[in-house]
């Protein structure tokens, strides 16, 4: 950690899609670039990047134990999403899937080849790509993190609620 950011602790988590479409590999090293440059002026304090599958099962009777990992990473988004009247879609899409080999169906939840989740201090501020009216991708967050402290104020009506209510 280079630099200073506020008082609060502004931390990114970067989740990369393993197997990604053809023409998609040069995307996740161009957000780590432009990540490590936030960094290094003082705009986040940090950043750690995971790795996940192209989907997570999200069958009751799924039981591995990083499906379920990323699945609960997946819940807290859709939660932040659904408090702040956003929506993880299309990025985030759920599919039935029905083996030939088996005779039942399960659902699967499909993932972004990349997916960004801002924290200040230990609170998720937003996830992205999301969408409301408009859709808000990884790189229009990196692009108002880059802005400034008040980032979240590129987005017309993104504000959380507690936001909202103390103007």
């Amino acid at each position: 950690m280079r630099g200073t950011v506020d008082q609060s602790q502004r931390r990114v988590e970067v989740r990369i899609r393993e197997q990604m479409p053809r023409g998609a590999y040069d995307r996740p090293e161009s957000i780590i670039e432009r990540l490590d440059q936030l960094e290094s002026d003082g705009k986040i304090n940090e950043y750690t990047v995971d790795v996940w599958g192209r989907s997570i099962n999200t069958s009751p009777s799924c039981s591995v134990t990083t499906a379920m990992g990323n699945l609960d990473t997946v819940r807290e988004f859709q939660s932040w999403a659904a408090e702040n009247g956003m929506t993880l879609e299309p990025a985030f899409q759920e599919n039935e899937l029905s083996p030939l080999e088996m005779n039942e169906t399960y659902e699967v939840l499909v993932l972004p080849v990349v997916c960004l989740a801002v924290y200040e201090d230990d609170s998720l501020k937003g996830v992205f790509p999301c969408a409301r009216d408009d859709v808000f991708t990884v790189d229009d967050c990196i692009e108002a993190l880059r802005e400034g402290s008040d980032w979240f104020d590129r987005f017309e009506g993104f504000r959380m609620p507690s936001e909202q209510l103390s103007e």
